[in-house]
């Protein structure tokens, strides 16, 4: 019988700049670059309250999955029209939402996370995450 996949926190490090993986609340890695199978993102209300109220940021908001640890490189840059850019800015939003409109995103079924490490004419793209097919 083959071992459930353990469902895996990640967000992003504000201090370290990368992305921070937790299991069952204890960071087990840090990374530049992570992909999330059968994601969902997660905003603990509380925590997005106190960020609106006090202006300093806490961790709160996650995106919960399996960690792609296939050799499979079908999920790596570029990102092809399939893939949508989701954003989180707790003084602007409640739950994670698509860059381009606005719409809330509750899950997907893939996530690519990168820190920052995607070079772009002018600078870096800094901390990015697109979803495949996000609903």
């Amino acid at each position: 019988m083959k071992d459930k996949p353990k469902r895996l926190e990640v967000y992003y490090n504000l201090h370290k700049k990368v992305w921070s993986v937790r299991r069952k609340g204890r960071v087990i890695d840090h990374c530049t670059y992570v992909e999330i199978l059968n994601p969902s993102f997660d905003v603990q209300p509380a925590g997005n309250a106190r960020v609106k109220r006090t202006g300093v940021k806490n961790v709160h908001a996650f995106v919960r999955g399996n960690r792609n640890e296939t050799e499979d490189e079908s999920l790596r840059w570029p990102i092809t029209d399939d893939w949508r850019e989701v954003t989180y800015n707790p003084k602007k939003h409640n739950s994670f939402v698509l860059r381009e409109t606005g719409k809330p995103v509750n899950k997907a079924d893939a996530v690519v996370m990168d820190s920052g490490t995607l070079h772009v004419k002018g600078g870096s793209l800094g901390p990015s995450v697109f979803a495949l097919n996000p609903k």
